[in-house]
């Protein structure tokens, strides 16, 4: 009835009663059935809903219900990027992968404006390493530290945290070395490597 009423996102979310993946993989589904959700997803990008047009992509990327079609799948991730940061996200793993650094950096991009986190850490690494662009560690270092104070998606905090740690530890590009900023942003992370790295600076005292 919603979808009648014209709420189109109502499309997409009937497509999730018969499609399951890890997000999902805990909730309530009708059936697995890719070609009935198939169906409700492209009413739902006849309707110009990106998360349909998205979720689209996805099913011709992967194969679900349809032939594997790799060049359809990228046309729907570009109808939908600017929108939905997960078409962003899709459409700058694909092109990182071809190492096309620079389609992989203005999709990054557009995903970071919709405030992905993974896309500011994504981009960090990209201008940090100089990859499609410019060597610049002081842009990393602000993607870095946006991802860390990203209030709304808080996922990166730990790998951003790290990533900056890094920076001050090691000194890389135009930046100082500081140990004492290097220690905070290390405390600061529950990343694996982070405790290791803070102990080459603050080694543990021989009793």
């Amino acid at each position: 009835q919603a979808a009648q009423k014209g709420y189109t996102s109502a499309y997409y979310n009937l497509a999730w009663l018969y499609y399951r993946n890890k997000e999902n993989k805990d909730k309530n589904i009708i059936r697995i059935d890719y070609k009935k959700a198939k169906e409700y997803l492209e009413l739902g990008a006849k309707h110009f809903n990106y998360p349909s047009i998205n979720l689209l992509g996805v099913f011709y990327r992967d194969g679900l219900g349809v032939k594997k079609d790799m060049q359809k799948a990228i046309r729907l991730f570009e109808k939908a990027a600017l929108y939905d940061k997960y078409a962003a996200n899709h459409l700058a793993k694909y092109y990182s992968d071809k190492k096309d650094y620079e389609n992989a950096i203005k999709y990054f991009g557009y995903a970071r404006n919709k405030g992905d986190a993974a896309a500011q850490i994504e981009l960090g690494v990209l201008y940090e390493k100089g990859q499609g662009t410019k060597k610049d560690v002081r842009k990393a270092l602000g993607y870095y530290k946006d991802a860390y104070q990203n209030y709304r998606d808080k996922s990166q905090k730990d790998v951003a945290a790290y990533n900056i740690g890094l920076i001050y530890h090691y000194g890389k590009g135009d930046i100082k070395k500081d140990l004492k900023k290097a220690k905070s942003w290390y405390l600061k992370s529950n990343h694996d490597k982070a405790k290791t790295e803070f102990y080459k600076i603050e080694k543990p005292k021989k009793k």
